[in-house]
Parts: structure tokens; sequence; C-alpha cells
């Protein structure tokens, strides 16, 4: 006649335990809401001719500043870092492609995983006409691609405009070849930077990154 009482106090120890084990879970996930969340994932493309400043943009994003000796890049190389873009930790992938129009496929694999294109120029190649021809080359590559990536444009070693005035930049960023390329490879963001200076490498992270979110 005990047996029914002992059954209803083992549900009921049950029922207690379940329900302790709910608390405990939101309890847990109260406490895990704040903390960090995951890393995102997130994939750059550097493109652009050779001399232009790609592995200098790299060393940017992966060790925030650019190397004494920058060597040229052949075919593809990939780094790998982790940065914050607002609240968010982001793991980045970034593809280092060669210059050389021979590796103009390596362009097209890249630039079609990637969530960001970097399009990098120099300003020697804005002011000189063989330089521009190449660059122009280039950017009518990558924007005649049957795809479309966010693009940020980067002219890049704007110390060798001249004149070397503190409207450089400005006097860059308003040249007809630079609107040109821009419009080429339909970028959407514009940054002139001479990458051996301090002010200007975070002007030109800056730019990405905010690109990248």
């Amino acid at each position: 006649m005990l047996a029914p009482p002992v059954v209803t106090i083992g549900v009921a120890v049950a029922k207690l335990l379940y329900d302790e084990n709910e608390k405990n879970k939101k309890r847990n996930a109260s406490k895990n809401s704040g903390k960090k969340k995951p890393a995102q994932q997130k994939t750059v493309a550097i493109l652009g001719p050779r001399g232009s400043g790609k592995s200098s943009l790299v060393q940017l994003l992966v060790n925030g500043r650019v190397p004494d000796v920058v060597r040229p890049t052949n075919f593809l190389e990939t780094e790998h870092s982790t940065t914050r873009l607002g609240k968010h930790e982001v793991a980045l992938t970034i593809h280092d492609v060669s210059g050389d129009p021979s590796s103009r496929k390596q362009w097209k694999s890249a630039a079609k995983a990637a969530n960001l294109v970097v399009f990098a120029i120099s300003a020697e190649a804005v002011l000189t006409d063989d330089g521009y021809e190449t660059a122009r080359s280039a950017a009518n590559f990558y924007g005649g691609l049957d795809f479309k990536r966010r693009t940020v444009l980067v002219v890049s070693h704007a110390d060798m405009a001249e004149p070397q005035t503190s409207e450089t930049y400005e006097h860059l960023l308003n040249h007809v070849r630079v609107k040109t390329l821009f419009k080429l490879v339909g970028a959407k963001d514009l940054v002139a930077a001479n990458l051996l200076k301090h002010a200007d490498q975070s002007r030109a992270i800056i730019t990405i990154r905010t690109a990248l979110k």
C-alpha cells in the first residue's frame, strides 16, 4: 500500500530536478549573452597592378604596419588575421594576388570568393601615361567581371604625387584619371594614402574596415 506515495515522491523529485536544470540553462544563457560573440568570417581580395602597394596594404591589415622591405607577390598568397568590426570579432582571410597580367584568373577566383575587394593603384600610375595605361587595363578587367563585390579604390604611395603639398591628396582624389578608374572598377569608397605615414595608414585601414561592416 506504500508504493503509490514512493512513485509520487519520485515524480516530484524528477520535476524539481527538471525545473532546476531549466533554471540553470536560462541563467547560463543570460550570463553568456554579454560575452564576446564567436568570430565572424570575412574575406578580402587585394587586387591591382604591380607596384601599387598591395602587399603593404596586406601587412597593414595583418600586422598594423608596413615592413621596411616589401617583396613582390608571386601568384596568390593568403594571410589570416583577426580584427574587430563594431561589436564583433572578425576573422579575416586576405588574398594578395600578383599584379602581373598572367594572374588574371587568380584575380577572378579571389574576387569571387571575397566579401570586399581592395583595388590598389599608385599615385605614379595616375601621373604617368605608361602607368595609367597599365592601371586602366587592370581596372577594365576587374570591372568587366560578371559579378559585383563592394570595392574600395586605394591610391597608394601618394607621397609620389606632385606637387608635394598638403593639398596633394585632395588633388589625387579629384584627378580625372582617378575618377575614371573609380568608375571602371565600380568602387564605392576611395582613399589616397602615403603608406609610409602613420596618419595615412590609419585612414586607409579605417576606410577598408568601414567597407567590411
